[in-house]
């Protein structure tokens, strides 16, 4: 058990520091859009992200996979996948100590 939890850990490390190198990509895109003259919005629906740059004409991208929301929802869906396991995993154990197997 202690092996899979180096991997969780590892995982959930890989998984945030994929978070802040995406929320810093985010960051320098809206700098370099209010450096041309741009506003930078965003408008989201559950894992997808439109983007728009206003300024004197309106630029609208087209529908993106919103890079935030699915790390945080592989980040969760592997947590919980490895904690439910874990716990099945000790009341297994307590059930052999209760049976006296």
């Amino acid at each position: 058990m202690k092996r899979k939890s180096v991997y969780l850990a590892i995982f959930n490390v890989l998984c945030i520091i994929s978070l802040f190198l995406v929320n810093l990509d985010i960051s320098e895109r809206e700098a370099y859009a209010r450096s041309l003259g741009y506003v930078f919005s965003n408008s989201y629906l559950p894992l997808i992200k439109f983007q728009y740059l206003e300024g004197q004409t309106t630029l609208k991208s087209p529908p993106t996979l919103d890079w935030v929301q699915t790390l945080l929802l592989l980040l969760v869906f592997v947590d919980i996948y490895y904690l439910v396991r874990y716990l099945g995993s000790l009341r297994n154990e307590a059930f052999k100590i209760k049976n006296g197997s």
